[in-house]
């Protein structure tokens, strides 16, 4: 997953936190320009004469509400990777996508785009099986399940043809799982990136499938990689999975 070396400026809002910081390392050495998208919000400048390649969002809900703001009204390609984001967000992110590229996962790592596609597989072929999603991540998180949880949860949906009842973790006396269930478990400490194991729990026999992320600097690399791929293209709405062949 190497980036282009075709130069490309991004403005990126969430500059100055620690993903901001990851893509100011990434892109020296290829010679890009990552520039805090506040100067975009400040400018006096017409829309069109505003140079630049795209938006990258690495924030809040309420940062991704000015992101999507500044790619409409500068008319940048959006790359997102911010979670929790509500019904509300998403609404508007399909509304800017009729003006430019707009591109949103929970996970920018194509390891776990991998898992996804095989987790919608293995819950097809897997009819039956019970399914439990357990993460892992730092202690400054503020989001449960996290939104990469949630995309994998959507995945096994999609693979057995239904919608399944959530169980958000289980206390007391919560009595025999239901075969509709699909539980999640959010484990919270230390300084974990993030991790991801699906469980397949079938009689006499059990699936695990784990993704792990090392550093961060793994899903800076890939808004890069997306952000490159993502300027050329048509407005409209994309996936990671849209930009493996492009």
């Amino acid at each position: 997953m190497s980036a282009a070396p075709t130069p490309l400026r991004a403005w990126v809002v969430g500059y100055n936190g620690q993903m901001g910081r990851a893509l100011q390392e990434l892109a020296g050495p290829l010679a890009w320009e990552v520039l805090p998208a506040r100067a975009l919000q400040e400018s006096s400048t017409a829309p069109t004469a505003i140079e630049g390649d795209v938006l990258v969002d690495f924030s809040t809900p309420e940062g991704f509400a000015l992101a999507v703001q500044l790619a409409e009204r500068h008319r940048l390609p959006l790359v997102s990777g911010t979670t929790g984001l509500r019904e509300q967000d998403l609404a508007a992110l399909n509304r800017a996508a009729a003006l430019v590229p707009a591109l949103h996962a929970t996970n920018m790592s194509v390891g776990m785009l991998v898992l996804r596609r095989l987790a919608r597989q293995a819950a097809q072929w897997l009819e039956g099986f019970d399914v439990e999603i357990v993460e892992v991540h730092h202690r400054r998180k503020a989001d449960a399940p996290s939104g990469s949880a949630l995309t994998l949860g959507e995945e096994i949906e999609r693979g057995r043809g239904l919608a399944l009842e959530q169980r958000h973790g289980r206390s007391g006396r919560p009595g025999p799982r239901s075969t509709a269930e699909l539980g999640y478990h959010a484990l919270r400490g230390g300084d974990v990136v993030g991790e991801h194991t699906l469980h397949f729990l079938g009689p006499q026999e059990r699936i695990e499938l784990t993704h792990r992320a090392e550093s961060r600097t793994l899903f800076a690399r890939g808004a890069l990689w997306a952000a490159e791929r993502l300027r050329n293209l048509p407005a409209g709405r994309y996936d990671l999975g849209d930009l493996l062949e492009r």
